[in-house]
């Protein structure tokens, strides 16, 4: 695994739980480092409705690894959470 890889695994594992709970509507950041960040993109359309979660590259002037510079602002994980009604 590459450093950019070793940095997003990081990064998944340092998300602070209570950042993964309780989300709200609206499209916002739920927590960030030096090079990603957690984004929650708001609800889904249609029925079931869920949480849009993007773990995506930050902004070049951010990132510390040089080969997530050509990546900013790419997702590079995505997570479908059903929302407390489902």
């Amino acid at each position: 695994m590459g450093k950019a890889g070793k940095a997003l695994r990081n990064f998944i594992l340092s998300i602070p739980d209570d950042k993964i709970n309780g989300f709200t509507d609206g499209e916002h950041t739920l927590y960030k480092d030096a090079n990603y960040r957690l984004d929650n993109q708001g609800l889904t359309t249609g029925d079931p409705q869920r949480y849009n979660l993007q773990v995506q590259v930050n902004r070049e002037r951010e990132t510390t690894l040089s080969t997530l510079k050509r990546e900013v602002g790419k997702t590079v994980a995505t997570a479908l959470v059903p929302t407390a009604e489902n």
